[in-house]
């Protein structure tokens, strides 16, 4: 579809729809290499915790700094959350759990940082991420085009202020399918709720998305 600025916008897959092959071997391949690691960790080799820390430390960081939309915040949230790893990891049994872990341990170190600042110092979605690439931030059910692609700054002040605004339960869920392209089960997994439940706040979420972007994006809402 075609946005106020002319700009060609399209869907990202349905989460209803199956994760493709690719990602299903890429999730299978992710989750023997870090079982190897928590071996080696488990086993006292402190250079596979080193190894753990460079693999995620990057998507950590991503993830917080969306969530709290502060770079210093996210660096402490990062930091924080690998602390907690260190003595963790040698209790998690499966190299799929890791990555879920982490970003769970990450969540909840956000929202305990919502709860515990009412003013916060804005973080632009444009500004750039881990020094090379900028967010990568879309609009979901409606665009899956990095915004840095969208030159309309009033739209992204638009949709970075639409995401804020929804509710804690659906703005975690639409941040962690659109922008840190979860699947419904990580989701699931991260959050410890049903499969069910993760669809239900994304229709939820986009729904409000696109009521408060209509404007902007031309969405049929009916």
């Amino acid at each position: 579809m075609t946005g106020k600025q002319g700009v060609r916008v399209r869907n990202r897959t349905d989460p209803d729809e199956q994760p493709r092959s690719r990602e299903e071997r890429d999730r299978a391949v992710r989750s023997v290499e870090d079982g190897r690691l928590l071996q080696r960790w488990k086993g006292g080799d402190e250079r596979a915790f080193e190894e753990l820390y460079q693999k995620y430390v990057k998507r950590i960081y991503s993830l917080s700094v969306r969530l709290t939309r502060s770079a210093t915040d996210a660096e402490d949230v990062t930091a924080e959350t690998f602390a907690r790893a260190y003595e963790a990891f040698r209790r998690i049994e499966s190299g799929s759990h890791v990555l879920p872990w982490l970003s769970r341990v990450a969540l909840n170190l956000c929202r305990d940082l919502g709860r515990r600042r009412a003013s916060r110092k804005t973080f632009s979605y444009d500004d750039q991420v881990d020094g090379s690439e900028n967010l990568a931030v879309q609009t979901p059910d409606v665009s899956a085009e990095p915004l840095s692609q969208v030159m309309d700054s009033e739209l992204r002040e638009e949709i970075s202020d639409a995401i804020q605004a929804l509710p804690d339960w659906q703005r975690e869920t639409i941040i962690l399918f659109y922008l840190n392209h979860k699947s419904v089960d990580e989701i699931a997994d991260i959050l410890k709720v049903r499969e069910g439940t993760v669809k239900s706040r994304l229709a939820r979420a986009r729904d409000a998305l696109k009521i408060a972007l209509a404007e902007y994006m031309q969405v049929d809402i009916d």
